[in-house]
């Protein structure tokens, strides 16, 4: 169990904070850290993009690119066999090409939260591994209401039912489904994200996923009622990603990371790499 908990989800553990600013914090791994332990790391982020879905319809940004960098901190302690405590924390800072633009920069939003095992198969079985997660989500300190902003600056909620099957050899399916709820009028949104995983050569392990924002209301640019007010954007977006990472003998996880934004609305057509550690403390 805890090689499956090290080459999985010590991997995750920092890939969940690529999106930080998009389809942030859906991801996590069903396997819970082992009573006792704690693990951290960083993630380093940089998100760019020059065109975006104004509304359904994809165009070119006239403002040139926005470019932001993110550096989080996840972490996670092992409660019990059955619980853990853990979250995320960091920096982030935006800049655009448009001089009108102004560049921003602050705390991230800071998610917080418990974790619990609700089930755990036994034997020589497909069935998969299930856990939740609930967070509270403490807004950043950076300014909302700009086409640059770094977030959408909302306090609020999550809760994230995650799955994950062990097929043998290496190869594995995570799967998550969640549910976010902030201040400030800003629209709710479900959040799903799936991907496999492969582990070889002992210490590596790649990964291809797939994640999904979708705003439950919310505004469209330009459309009826839009004087502004970005934080309130019915923002849905889609991207692909992809993962490769080692782990050292001492447990330390190495990766880094690609993604794109394949499908939107309301969001900028990002693209997305980075690079992560994180170890067993």
């Amino acid at each position: 169990m805890f090689r499956k908990y090290r080459n999985t989800a010590l991997s995750l553990l920092t890939i969940g904070c690529v999106f930080v600013a998009g389809v942030a914090q859906a991801q996590f791994s069903p396997w819970l850290a082992p009573e006792g332990t704690f693990n951290a790391g960083i993630s380093y982020t940089n998100q760019s993009f020059t065109s975006f879905w104004l509304g359904t319809q994809k165009t070119e940004a006239p403002f040139g690119e926005i470019t932001q960098h993110s550096y989080i901190v996840p972490f996670e302690y092992g409660l019990s066999d059955n619980m853990s405590i853990g979250g995320t924390f960091g920096y982030t800072s935006v800049e655009a090409d448009e001089p009108t633009f102004r560049d921003e920069s602050g705390l991230d939003d800071t998610y917080i939260g418990l974790r619990y095992n609700l089930y755990t198969p036994e034997g020589d079985t497909l069935m998969p591994h299930i856990s939740a997660k609930v967070d509270a989500i403490i807004r950043g300190t950076y300014d909302t209401g700009f086409p640059s902003s770094p977030g959408d600056g909302g306090s609020g909620a999550q809760v994230v039912l995650g799955a994950g099957n062990d097929f043998g050899n290496g190869l594995g399916l995570i799967t998550n489904i969640g549910y976010r709820n902030r201040n400030k009028n800003i629209p709710s949104e479900m959040l799903y994200y799936a991907s496999l995983y492969y582990s070889f050569m002992d210490n590596f392990t790649a990964t291809a996923g797939y994640r999904h924002q979708q705003s439950q209301s919310g505004l469209d640019i330009g459309g009826p009622g839009w004087a502004g007010q970005f934080p309130q954007l019915k923002e849905n977006s889609g991207a692909m990603e992809f993962s490769l990472g080692y782990t050292l003998s001492d447990g330390t996880y190495l990766g880094a990371f690609y993604a794109e934004t394949v499908d939107g609305r309301n969001t900028g057509e990002n693209e997305y790499f980075g690079f992560s550690v994180s170890t067993n403390l």
